[in-house]
Order: structure tokens, then C-alpha cells, then sequence
């Protein structure tokens, strides 16, 4: 029997280590285009095309409160304040109990929403991926 434990998912971003993750969905990762496309023609003929872009985002959803919040306001803003960016971060998100691994350099896209509420609202923080490598694979028994 396999087991799956969200406390086996780690993700660490420029060598900082997150915590504090929302309840809920609290990671996604996604391509930014579908690895392939199905064209048509007129006379119904059609041909599968590769798309070579390999871009993505992923994203983390993190309690309010969290001083995870503090590190990545810090990198945002460093990176805002600099004439020309500062440079890309590594981001790993990893299932220690598994082989589900995502990698790649990115940027922080933009400041997330900020919602206050009388009921606590996560931020979400979402890095925009250039060469995001994905596997997905099971937990180990």
C-alpha cells in the first residue's frame, strides 16, 4: 500500500526552504502550453505539431501569517528596486516520499493579491518557470 503525506513536499526557492502552507491546493505547477497541438486541414487530413516551448509557472499558496511571505516580499521587491532585475532563482519543488519532481530558474511574476478578511486568506505566490522540468511519478511503498 502506498501512502500520500503533503508534509513530503518540500519546495525550495533560491536555496530558502518554504513553510507555512495553506490549506487547500498549496502547490500547482502547470506548462504554459500543451507539449502538442492537433491541426486540421480543409480536407480533414491532420498532423500532430511539437511545441518546443517549455515554460511554465508554479505556484505556492501560503498562510497569511507566515514569515515565508517576509522572504518572497524581499525577493519581489529586490528584484522590482533593480534597474535591470535581479537574476533568475532555482525553484525545486520535490515529493520526498516519491519521484514527483519539478525544477527550473524563474522570477516571481508579480505581487499576489493581497485579501484581508475576518477569516484569514492565503497569499499566492506564483513564479513564472523558463525550461520547467516536470516528472510526476508515485510515492515509494
Amino acid at each position: 500500500m502506498t501512502l500520500y503525506n503533503p508534509e513530503s513536499t518540500i519546495v525550495n526557492i533560491g536555496g530558502v526552504e518554504v513553510t507555512g502552507f495553506a490549506d487547500g491546493s498549496f502547490i500547482k505547477v502547470k506548462r504554459t502550453k500543451d507539449l502538442y497541438t492537433l491541426k486540421s486541414g480543409a480536407h480533414g487530413d491532420s498532423i500532430f505539431v511539437k511545441n518546443p516551448d517549455r515554460t511554465g509557472t508554479i505556484s505556492v499558496t501560503i498562510i497569511s501569517t507566515f514569515k515565508t511571505n517576509d522572504k518572497l516580499s524581499a525577493l519581489l521587491l529586490a528584484d522590482e528596486l533593480a534597474p535591470n532585475g535581479t537574476k533568475e532563482i532555482p525553484i525545486i519543488v520535490k515529493d520526498t516520499n516519491g519521484l514527483t519532481l519539478c525544477t527550473g530558474l524563474g522570477r516571481l511574476k508579480g505581487w499576489p493579491e493581497l485579501d484581508r478578511n475576518v477569516e484569514e486568506k492565503p497569499i499566492e505566490w506564483t513564479f513564472l518557470v523558463k525550461n520547467l522540468k516536470i516528472f510526476i511519478g508515485g510515492t515509494d511503498e
